[in-house]
């Protein structure tokens, strides 16, 4: 894969296995198996590593799969959080993610570093979710964490 510009003129070299549309200036590419992101002079953003494509939200951040888990890497390929997990969720719009891990499911405050336990898999269910907090007590949270 590679792309060219209105002009048929050869503007990525048609060297990856797979890419995916840019979006905020990077597109996810795939290279000898591998998924990294690259900008729009092909330069090497992200390094080649991953298992998934990579898209990020609005706050910049990404669900990344490597070595048969997820984490949160940023724009640069930063880890944000060190836990792998099962399955990861990124917001579309906060810097807020939701994980499956061991059949547990949560959510991560990327801002505070907070982990929020949820009771069950119906996260939001009429704009609430039950959750534990750290003395296991339970309480409803909003989409905001509130």
């Amino acid at each position: 894969m590679g792309g060219i510009d209105k002009s048929n003129n050869v503007v990525i070299p048609f060297k990856f296995d797979d890419m995916k549309s840019f979006s905020n200036g990077l597109a996810s590419a795939k290279y000898n198996g591998y998924w990294g992101c690259i900008d729009k002079e092909t330069n090497i953003i992200i390094d080649f590593k991953f298992e998934d494509p990579i898209q990020f939200n609005e706050s910049g951040i990404a669900s990344a799969k490597v070595d048969g888990g997820y984490t949160v890497i940023d724009k640069s390929g930063n880890k944000l959080i060190d836990n792998i997990f099962d399955k990861i969720t990124v917001d579309e719009k906060l810097p807020i993610i939701y994980y499956v891990d061991n059949d547990q499911f949560g959510m991560i405050n990327l801002e505070t570093k907070k982990i929020i336990l949820v009771m069950s898999d119906k996260m939001f269910s009429d704009k609430l979710c039950p959750v534990y907090d750290d003395s296991m007590d339970y309480y409803y949270i909003d989409s905001n964490g509130e």
